[in-house]
């Protein structure tokens, strides 16, 4: 199931598959590990460019990923995470689209976000 599941996000990526949605994000996600999503809004310190937001679970600390409408809208948000990479962590990624940027807890370790940066990537 959980191929599956990548083998779709995969199929509509070359397909065009259309817009991105909280639906296609986290079905990428999940096949890659992460579960348990819940849509919040971001603390304002982040820019407020997304048009999506939802918390989730990665082998046990949280991670979040933003939607966002535009390219330059995201990379407000990756370049945000970037400068503060020093709190924030190593673990932030951006889609191959731009529109989507993905932030692990700094606990994990790189074999366990190897997954989700490879999913981020093919959104």
């Amino acid at each position: 199931m959980k191929y599956a599941a990548l083998l779709l996000v995969f199929a509509l990526a070359a397909c065009g598959g259309g817009a991105l949605t909280p639906a296609t994000i986290q079905a990428a996600l999940s096949s890659a590990g992460a579960s348990n999503y819940s849509e919040t809004k971001a603390p304002n310190a982040v820019p407020q460019s997304y048009i999506g937001h939802a918390k989730f679970v990665l082998a046990d600390k949280s991670g979040q990923y933003f939607l966002c409408d535009t390219k330059r809208n995201c990379d407000a948000i990756f370049a945000y995470f970037d400068a503060f990479k020093a709190l924030a962590g190593p673990y932030t990624y951006q889609s191959g689209s731009g529109l989507v940027v993905v932030q692990l807890n700094s606990e994990l370790t790189p074999a366990q976000a190897a997954p989700i940066e490879q999913a981020t990537k093919n959104l």
